[in-house]
């Protein structure tokens, strides 16, 4: 989950009350922190539950997520990989045609695990 969707879509403060302890330190200043998966000090990451992934209302369609690489730069199988061995798991980054990650977002997402 990006720091912006964390704010917006799970933290029931939206990021403005100040708490030590949690996720997220602050809502996200900038276009980079928005969309980072994880900020040293400020964004610790988030792994949450979605319409894709919910396999207690999709039982037959849910997939897992897989940090795939963008396919214009990469040499990557992971989507043949996910298909022939009927592995559920599915790239969900912003990086068309293959929804791959950057680099950066790739490292982002190890970190916060």
């Amino acid at each position: 989950t990006t720091w912006r969707d964390y704010c917006e879509h799970v933290d029931p403060t939206n990021c403005t009350v100040l708490d030590k302890t949690s996720t997220s330190k602050r809502y996200p200043d900038t276009t980079e922190e928005k969309d980072s998966y994880f900020m040293p000090d400020l964004y610790t990451g988030h792994f949450r539950v979605t319409d894709r992934s919910n396999c207690t209302l999709n039982r037959d369609t849910c997939t897992g997520n897989v940090i795939a690489p963008p396919c214009d730069s990469w040499t990557t199988y992971v989507e043949n990989q996910m298909h022939w061995n009927n592995i559920s798991l599915t790239s969900n980054g912003k990086i068309e045609p293959n929804n791959g990650y950057s680099y950066t977002h790739m490292l982002q997402v190890w970190k916060a695990a």
